[in-house]
């Protein structure tokens, strides 16, 4: 928006950056670039808890021969105190924005 342009990503090429004399626009390109490389983090980050989860697996003991009861609950909670504490650093990010309905 601030450089003026209307790019299709897709098809960006570099003539077309040169073309907008980046050296009169550095700070603003400076700022899209600490703005993606923000993003980025954030979504590297939720990628890993996805992938953490997603394979996660709970181990199941019997309980007086009638039930089935969660094994090692306190490993359970601290990983989960931990993804919890992660989350509210992320949210307090200026990049957190993009990623608040994920």
């Amino acid at each position: 928006k601030n450089l003026n342009v209307n790019w299709n990503l897709g098809e960006l090429s570099v003539g077309q950056v040169l073309d907008i004399n980046p050296l009169k626009h550095q700070k603003t390109i400076e700022d899209v670039m600490r703005q993606a490389q923000g993003e980025n983090g954030l979504e590297q980050y939720l990628r890993e808890i996805r992938e953490e989860w997603s394979v996660y697996e709970v181990e199941l003991g019997n309980f007086q021969n009638k039930t089935k009861v969660i094994k090692g609950w306190d490993e359970l909670f601290a990983k989960v105190r931990e993804r919890i504490q992660m989350m509210s650093t992320m949210k307090a990010s200026p990049f957190y924005k993009v990623f608040e309905e994920e």
